[in-house]
């Protein structure tokens, strides 16, 4: 990808951050599924410069030098601390599969550090449930309350 090329996109993303990044969710997100494949460069230039995108329904997007590995789910609002750590450990086998099958993703991250998250999608976005303190699971919404 030409210069010109890599600079109109990186404009194109902040226009769509500022725009689409709303409360906590995001829409349009750039959707990668080959990561082997040569979208992924328009995947790291998101990452970069936007929204980040999207691989195996974990979330990749920046925050300063935080790299937010947030695992999505159509009901992480309804799921108990057991699920929702299951979804932190597939977002993090997702981004250490991710960092071993490409090296361009590996060198774009090396000095970020990963923070591994939940989010509930809602259908139009994408909401916050819980993510990873410490090795401790820290509710993000209101926790529902204990069956029992």
């Amino acid at each position: 990808m030409s210069d010109g090329r890599r600079e109109a996109l990186g404009r194109r993303l902040r226009a769509r951050r500022q725009s689409d990044v709303k409360d906590g969710r995001v829409k349009d997100t750039f959707q990668l599924h080959d990561p082997e494949s040569e979208r992924m460069t328009l995947a790291l230039a998101a990452l970069q410069d936007g929204p980040g995108f999207a691989y195996e329904d974990v979330w990749f997007h920046r925050e300063g030098d935080v790299l937010r590995c947030d695992a999505v789910s159509w009901r992480a609002h309804d799921a108990d601390e057991h699920e929702l750590l299951a979804l932190v450990d597939r977002a993090r086998d997702v981004f250490a599969t991710l960092t071993e099958i490409s090296v361009s993703f590996a060198d774009a991250t090396a000095l970020l550090t990963p923070q591994f998250a939940v989010a509930n999608d809602y259908g139009n976005g994408w909401l916050p449930v819980a993510e990873l303190v410490d090795g401790q699971l820290v509710w993000r919404v209101h926790r529902p309350a204990a069956a029992g």
